[in-house]
């Protein structure tokens, strides 16, 4: 399988792919599309701070007040009356947000169809996490289970408990870097010290820990721990495959595989370093969630070059050529985002140019 460029787009600062939708923010305006690069409607870009998207709902941030929704072709202003600056959607919760005001103290859940407050507590928060229709914070070193209904806690978790976050630079406590996702009742937390556990769901209980041990079943070399200089920390961001059972990673140098079918998961990791330098890669930087054959699209955002990893064969399948700006190849340029939807993959790079490139 490879792929041809079918399409380029220039100034764009921004896309977003929904189930049968996507939306591209230019400089002057903002453009809601049907996949086919049909316009639906289009809005001015009033100097807009943010965007973010839950299958097909789009939500675009005006400024610290202000907020806009599209849901099914419709767009609605809201104002909390808050500066919200969190915003995340529920499974199948479309009417709706958790937010979050930092400067307060505050966050509440706010029911935009009803336009009111659901509930709402004055407290100090770091940041909140919503995992379908489960929500947490984190209060310092604390992850918090809340009850969504009322926003009372359920239980919580001390992380700094797990160990120390060793860099080059500093030695810290443990911090929660992303919630992964549920599986039979057990919540999967990445922490930044580059270990993945598990919390029973209804208890807030240890049940797994995770990291690199001299058991790790490793492929194609030697991992270096982080102290002598390894990226543990390259695996930045897990997906979640909830119908096989497995979180996955895909970054830098390195794939990583956890079965949570067995009855003691581990760290399996493949180094990719051989097949990389083979393909004139250097470093994978960013990747998007498995399409429906097992591949997942990266980009090598110095080499300006993308392709995508084999999940199953455990190998890198396909890289383009060197993405250059056309009117003049010596230009600098990187790579920043990529994207995959139906059939078609989006490249976005730092001159503001949008590639689009089909199957073949």
């Amino acid at each position: 399988m490879k792929y041809i460029k079918f399409k380029k787009i220039e100034d764009i600062s921004c896309v977003l792919i929904g189930i049968d939708k996507l939306m591209l923010v230019s400089s002057s305006k903002i453009s809601i599309m049907t996949l086919n690069f049909e316009d639906l409607f289009v809005l001015d870009n009033e100097n807009y701070k943010g965007y973010n998207v839950f299958k097909d709902v789009f939500f675009i941030k005006k400024d610290f007040k202000g907020n806009k929704i599209l849901i099914s072709n419709v767009i609605k202003e809201f104002n909390t009356g808050k500066d919200d600056q969190r915003a995340f959607c529920g499974e199948g919760v479309y009417n709706s947000f958790f937010s979050s005001d930092l400067s307060k103290s505050y966050f509440g859940f706010y029911n935009i169809g009803k336009e009111r407050y659901e509930w709402q507590f004055e407290r100090k928060l770091d940041s909140i996490f919503c995992l379908k229709n489960a929500l947490f914070i984190k209060e310092s070193f604390l992850l918090i289970s809340i009850n969504t209904l009322n926003g009372k806690t359920l239980w919580q978790y001390d992380i700094s408990k797990i160990g120390e976050f060793i860099t080059p630079w500093e030695i810290k406590p443990a911090e929660v870097e992303q919630l992964i996702g549920v599986y039979n009742r057990i919540l999967w937390v990445h922490l930044g010290n580059g270990k993945v556990i598990g919390l029973n769901i209804e208890t807030g209980n240890l049940e797994h820990e995770l990291s690199d041990t001299p058991e790790t079943n490793i492929h194609n070399g030697i991992l270096k721990p982080l102290a002598d200089g390894g990226k543990r920390e390259r695996l930045i961001h897990y997906h979640f495959d909830e119908d096989m059972g497995k979180i996955f990673g895909l970054s830098f140098n390195t794939y990583c595989e956890i079965n949570l079918q067995c009855k003691k998961p581990q760290f399996e990791i493949w180094l990719l370093n051989d097949q990389m330098k083979s393909l004139g890669l250097k470093e994978i930087y960013r990747y998007t969630a498995k399409d429906e054959d097992g591949n997942l699209y990266f980009i090598d955002y110095n080499e300006c070059k993308w392709g995508f990893f084999n999940t199953t064969t455990k190998s890198i399948e396909w890289v383009s050529e060197k993405i250059t700006v056309e009117s003049n190849p010596n230009a600098f340029t990187q790579l920043k985002e990529i994207q995959y939807g139906a059939g078609k993959v989006y490249v976005l790079d730092s001159n503001h140019t949008l590639h689009i490139f089909e199957k073949i």
